[in-house]
């Protein structure tokens, strides 16, 4: 099977790492959860590291929609609450607090009234 992925997409490539490196963030794996983890630590101005151990988006990702979800449930969730005070859901305007607890649900707070 092909993935437009191969076709049309001309992806970046790296240098090998060489010697010891340091880094405030590990991120092992180029796919696109891994890329994602990327993109916002480099908007948040944070330090990272990300390898591979082939080229980027050549796993899972090369053959599939390259569709990320909230239907995998919390899992993430109960890390990033760990960080942060609360959170927002913006698939629907929801707000958590550190333990996942929901604040406030817009999407279904006016149908309580």
């Amino acid at each position: 099977m092909k993935s437009i992925w191969n076709e049309d997409v001309k992806k970046p490539e790296f240098n090998s790492l060489n010697g010891d490196v340091k880094t405030d963030v590990l991120i092992i794996g180029g796919g696109m959860s891994g890329l994602l983890c990327a993109h916002l630590l480099k908007e948040a101005d944070i330090d990272y590291i990300l390898v591979k151990a082939d080229k980027i988006c050549s796993g899972i990702t090369n053959s599939t929609t390259a569709k990320l979800t909230i239907q995998h449930g919390l899992i993430y969730d109960k890390i990033k609450n760990k960080y942060e005070h609360s959170w927002d859901c913006t698939c629907h305007g929801s707000r958590f607090d550190e333990n996942g607890k929901l604040i406030n649900n817009p999407a279904t707070d006016d149908l309580k009234n």
